[in-house]
């Protein structure tokens, strides 16, 4: 099995798999959420462009602001839409991988940061990538 894809361990990948039930129709249905090759692909360019966002520091974390459409402009190869890539983001966080948080000052604005199952990279980049030790508003 290869090791990395997109820079990152597939065996942590395959590993983070969560059930969660959701009601469609008034009936329960089972879904396993997983990490795809497209999910890969959408947290690459998360932490590539995470220094360079606008943040903000909430309590102790810090996190990054996100607009959907310059990802879609930065890897038009994807072919989809804003709504899957907030779903996918959506995804990562509900498996511990980001966390999120929704900034209503000013407008509607979704901010992401590292979430305590980012482990699927080396942890020397991980602490590159997520400087906890900062504060203020806005960096």
């Amino acid at each position: 099995m290869k090791y990395t894809i997109e820079g990152f361990s597939q065996e942590e990948a395959l590993s983070l798999k969560k059930e969660v039930i959701k009601k469609v129709d008034g009936k329960e249905q089972t879904k396993i959420l997983k990490l795809d090759v497209i999910d890969l692909m959408l947290l690459r360019w998360f932490v590539d462009f995470y220094p360079n966002m606008k943040k903000k520091i909430i309590g102790e974390t810090q996190y990054a602001c996100v607009n959907y459409q310059s990802i879609l402009n930065e890897l038009p190869l994807l072919s989809i839409k804003k709504r899957p890539v907030y779903n996918r983001f959506k995804k990562m966080c509900e498996l511990g991988i980001l966390i999120h948080y929704h900034d209503k000052d000013g407008g509607s604005f979704p901010y992401y940061g590292f979430g305590a199952k980012y482990k699927l990279i080396n942890i020397d980049e991980a602490n590159q990538q997520n400087p906890s030790d900062k504060k203020g508003e806005i960096v």
